[in-house]
């Protein structure tokens, strides 16, 4: 039996590792304005300002839009087989 494909993101998932200095800051922002783009803080001590952009996440912290829900690891290796392209700011 052939597996149904699943539908791959044309865009970027960024994971933010540590904190940014204000050049990274800027070009994640730019980045993020690609809505094929997502991102997702791995440490609550990184990210500074909040991003307001639907598409950034940040492991144990509430999802927009989902009731309470916390963004978990579960969530993070779901976004990491949706996207083909992965890059690590650090």
């Amino acid at each position: 039996m052939k597996r149904p494909e699943t539908q791959k993101s044309n865009g970027i998932l960024i994971l933010v590792r540590s904190p940014l200095d204000p050049a990274r800051i800027t070009l994640l922002k730019k980045m993020l304005q690609n809505p094929g783009n997502s991102a997702v803080f791995l440490h609550p001590s990184v990210g500074g300002k909040p991003f307001g952009e639907k598409n950034v996440f940040r492991l144990g912290e509430k999802i927009p839009d989902q009731d309470g829900r916390i963004f978990s690891w579960q969530d993070l290796y779901a976004l990491i087989r949706l996207h083909q392209r992965i890059l690590t700011l650090s």
